[in-house]
C-alpha cells in the first residue's frame, strides 16, 4: 500500500480514515509522508521505526530533518510551475560545489525534528532548537530521516565522530566520518560515542549550495550541562587531518578543502537473510529509469523523457484503458512528453531495475 493518490487509491478526504496493514519488515529506519501536492513538504511526515523482536543494544536517537518555507503548499507548487516571485522579485537558483543547479524551490529555513531558526546572513531570530539529551560515556544510535522538498544536508556534531551502521533501513560494514550527506528521502543511521567533557555541542546540517548560509541546527546536551547555547566549533580540516565526508554526490572536493569524499557505493553491506531473487543469466531482464529536468529552469522532472500526467482512469480499476492514454513512440529520453509512462512486466520473472 503505497497510497499515491489517483494512482494506487483513492486520497483520503478530510475527515475520513485509512487503515494500513502490512508486515513489519525489513527492520529499519523508515518514514511516511503524504504524496499529495505538497503537503509533504509543510510537515505531513513523520518516522516510522521497525525494530527487532530483541532487547535494544544501546539507546537511540531520531532526527528528521527538512528545508521549510513560509508558503502554502499549493502556492509552493504553483510557483515552481509558473516561476518564483517575491515582491515582483524572481527567485534564481542556487549551485553545488561541482556546478549542479538546483530548483527553484524557496529555502527559508531549515527544521530538524520540527524546530530550526530564520536567518538573515549571519543574525538569526532566535526561535528554539531541538536538544538531544545525552549522558557521558555511553554510545548512542542516532536516526537521521530526510524528508525534505529539495537540498541535500551535510550533516555533523562538533568534537564527535560519526560510525555509519545502515542506509534506508540497510546494515552497512560499519564507516567512521567526520560527517555526511543525506539527500530528501533517504535515511542513515550512526553511532556516535558521548567521550567529550560534559557539555553543548552543535549539530550542523548545512546544505551543499554554495554562497549562501542555509542552515538547520539543533544541540548535543551531556547531562548535568547548562542550560546554554553550544560553544563548540565546526572540525577544522586540515592537510594533516582531513574531513571524511559520507555519501558525496561528486568524486572528490577541492584540494584545498583537505576534504576527502566516500560515494554511496564505496560502501560495503553486510550479509543479508533476504537475499536478491536470482535467474539465470539468460533470463535476466534489464529495465533503465532515467532521472533527470530536462525543461526549462529544470522543471518539470521527467522520467524516461515523461513528465507525469495522471491519467483519465483508475490505474487500479481500469489498468485494461491505459494504453488508450500513454505516451507514443514519440516520446525518449531525450524528449520532454507530458503523459505517463507504464512498464509493463511478465509474471514470475525476474528483472533488474536500473534508477
Amino acid at each position: 500500500m503505497d497510497g499515491v493518490a489517483f494512482v494506487n487509491q483513492c486520497p483520503i478526504h478530510p475527515g475520513s480514515s485509512f487503515t494500513y496493514r502490512f508486515k513489519a519488515k525489513p527492520k529499519g529506519t523508515f518514514w511516511y509522508h503524504s504524496h499529495v501536492g505538497s503537503q509533504r513538504t509543510m510537515g505531513l511526515y513523520g518516522a516510522l521505526i521497525i525494530r527487532e523482536k530483541k532487547p535494544m543494544g544501546m539507546k537511540e536517537l531520531i532526527a528528521v530533518i527538512t528545508d521549510w518555507n513560509h508558503w502554502d503548499s499549493t502556492e509552493v507548487h504553483q510557483r515552481m510551475l509558473y516561476g518564483m516571485y517575491d515582491h515582483r522579485v524572481k527567485f534564481g537558483s542556487t549551485d553545488s560545489l561541482d556546478g549542479s543547479h538546483f530548483s527553484l524551490f524557496r529555502y527559508e529555513s531549515g527544521l530538524i525534528n520540527g524546530k530550526g531558526r530564520l536567518y538573515d546572513g549571519n543574525k538569526h531570530n532566535g526561535a528554539p532548537l531541538h536538544i538531544f539529551n545525552v549522558t557521558a560515556g555511553e554510545q548512542y544510535r542516532f536516526r537521521w530521516i530526510a524528508a525534505g522538498a529539495l537540498f541535500p544536508f551535510r550533516i555533523s556534531i562538533d568534537e564527535h565522530n560519526l560510525t555509519i551502521i545502515a542506509s534506508d533501513g540497510y546494515d552497512l560494514k560499519p564507516q567512521t566520518v567526520e560527517s555526511l550527506v543525506i539527500n530528501p528521502g533517504e535515511r542513515y543511521d550512526f553511532i556516535i560515542t558521548t567521550d567529550k567533557p560534559v557539555g553543548n555541542y552543535w549539530v550542523r546540517a548545512i546544505t551543499l549550495e554554495v554562497n549562501v548560509n542555509h542552515t538547520a541546527e539543533a544541540i548535543l546536551r551531556y547531562d548535568t550541562a547548562d542550560n546554554m547555547e553550544p560553544e563548540s566549533s565546526k572540525k577544522a580540516c586540515t592537510q594533516d587531518d582531513k574531513c571524511v565526508v559520507a555519501n558525496c554526490p561528486f568524486s572528490y572536493y577541492p584540494k584545498e578543502a583537505n576534504t576527502v569524499c566516500i560515494r554511496f557505493d564505496e560502501f560495503k553491506a553486510l550479509p543479508d537473510d533476504d537475499p536478491a531473487p536470482t535467474a539465470p543469466q539468460e533470463q535476466l531482464q534489464e529495465r533503465f529509469i532515467n532521472f533527470a529536468f530536462p525543461g526549462i529552469n529544470w522543471y518539470p522532472g521527467s522520467a524516461n523523457g515523461r513528465s507525469f500526467v495522471n491519467p483519465p482512469v483508475s490505474a487500479m480499476t481500469q489498468p485494461q484503458e491505459l494504453g488508450k492514454y500513454g505516451c507514443g513512440e514519440e516520446c525518449t529520453e531525450q524528449t520532454n512528453c507530458h503523459c505517463f509512462g507504464t512498464l509493463d512486466l511478465d509474471h514470475n520473472k525476474v528483472y533488474q531495475i536500473v534508477f
